[in-house]
């Protein structure tokens, strides 16, 4: 079995702000798709370019690429129990 792919590690995480909580964070490598977000014909719903990475992450992700050393958002052992 793989080790599990955590976004706190990959080369592929976005924030918007220095400060997001981990909730918030995007993954570059899932774009919205063309016209996604639209409520109506003229109203467009803010939504950002990527996809959320809690939403794309199932622990498994074939696009996880581990980020260079200094790179990751925040350190691991902050995050352990």
């Amino acid at each position: 079995m793989r080790e599990p792919t955590y976004c706190i590690a990959c080369a592929h995480v976005y924030k918007e702000g220095k400060n997001d909580p981990p909730w918030r964070w995007m993954c570059v490598k899932h774009p919205r798709g063309d016209g996604f977000g639209y409520v109506t014909p003229g109203t467009w719903d803010n939504a950002p370019p990527y996809l959320f990475c809690k939403d794309v992450n199932s622990g498994c992700c074939p696009l996880y690429e581990a980020a260079a050393p200094g790179q990751m958002k925040i350190p691991m052992e902050a995050n352990s129990g």
